[in-house]
């Protein structure tokens, strides 16, 4: 079967131990769609939690990092800031 994608959540705000609303919804959102799907979570550096399924730093939204995430060749589900896009 051909790879369909991975979901990738960009998240704005930090992941860690002292999460604020955004930070927790995307670390569960995360949590729960890696129980059935492919999933990426994209932090902004200072985060320190650590989970299950692949979580990627990023200093800003030029990172290396994040760019690779987001030019994967693979199709991909992309959500950020609550919004919810199909890339090819």
């Amino acid at each position: 079967m051909e790879r369909q994608g991975y979901i990738l959540i960009i998240s704005h705000d930090v992941v860690g131990k002292r999460m604020a609303g955004p930070g927790i919804r995307y670390f569960h959102l995360a949590r729960v769609l890696a129980q059935e799907f492919e999933t990426v979570l994209a932090v902004p550096e200072g985060s320190t939690l650590s989970a299950d399924w692949p979580i990627i730093a990023y200093a800003s939204g030029s990172d290396e990092s994040l760019r690779r995430a987001i030019q994967a060749p693979a199709r991909f589900w992309f959500l950020l800031f609550s919004w919810l896009t199909c890339l090819p």
